[in-house]
């Protein structure tokens, strides 16, 4: 288990998402405006861009504003953007897990559940 530490501004979640990948990523530069699967990865603490790192990806921008949220999206490369909607989690409500959520999805679990 490890510590989520949220995006505050975008500038800050830009800074640490351009951050040209590891040391291999020979192509990903930082300071480009564009975030690639290896520099979403690296941001993750993951070796590839799959569910994982937008599972990380989700959970840290959940404190942004929805319009902040979506600019962030649009940084990312053409690729990487259709691997995220494809993959990227749901976000529900306690009380409507049963109803809304899948086994074979990944899900975020957001809100204070009410016990009846």
């Amino acid at each position: 288990m490890w510590e989520i530490k949220l995006y505050k501004t975008l500038l800050g979640a830009l800074r640490a998402l351009d951050n040209s990948g590891r040391f291999y990523n020979l192509f990903a530069r930082s300071g480009d405006d564009i975030v690639d699967q290896a520099e979403l990865a690296k941001a993750a603490g993951v070796y590839s861009a799959g569910v994982k790192a937008f599972l990380q990806f989700e959970m840290k921008t959940m404190d942004l504003p929805p319009e902040q949220k979506d600019e962030i999206t649009t940084w990312l490369s053409p690729e990487l953007i259709d691997k995220y909607i494809a993959q990227r989690p749901a976000v529900l409500k306690p009380s409507s897990v049963e109803s809304q959520g899948h086994v074979d999805k990944v899900t975020i679990v957001s809100g204070y559940p009410i016990f009846m």
